[in-house]
C-alpha cells in the first residue's frame, strides 16, 4: 500500500476462504455448485502471487461483487440476497 501504511495488504486467503465457504454452506445454505462457481471466479487471485501476497483484496472483491450484482452471472445461479451475504462474509476478513 502507501509509504506510510502500517498494514500489509488485507486479503482473504485460501484458509480464510475455507472458513467463509463453510459459513456460507452451513449457515446460509449456499449450494455446493454456487460455492464452486464463486471459488472458480476467485481462483486466479487465490493462486497468483502479487507483491508477495495471495488472496482476494478489497479491490478484487468489489469487482467480483459488481459483476455478480450486474447479473453477469445468471440470476438463477446467485440471488441478490446471496450476493449481499457473500460480500458480508468476505469483508469480515478484509
Amino acid at each position: 500500500m502507501g509509504f506510510f501504511s502500517s498494514d500489509s495488504r488485507k486479503m482473504v486467503t485460501k484458509s480464510e476462504w475455507a472458513k467463509v465457504r463453510s459459513t456460507l454452506y452451513f449457515t446460509h445454505h449456499f449450494s455446493e455448485s454456487l460455492l464452486d462457481r464463486l471459488e472458480e471466479d476467485m481462483r486466479g487471485n487465490m493462486d497468483r502471487e502479487y507483491d508477495g501476497y495471495r488472496g482476494v483484496d478489497t479491490y478484487e472483491l468489489n469487482k467480483l461483487v459488481i459483476m455478480l450484482r450486474e447479473k453477469l452471472v445468471p440470476k438463477d445461479i446467485i440471488s441478490s440476497d446471496q450476493v449481499e451475504t457473500f460480500e458480508e462474509e468476505m469483508t469480515k476478513y478484509i
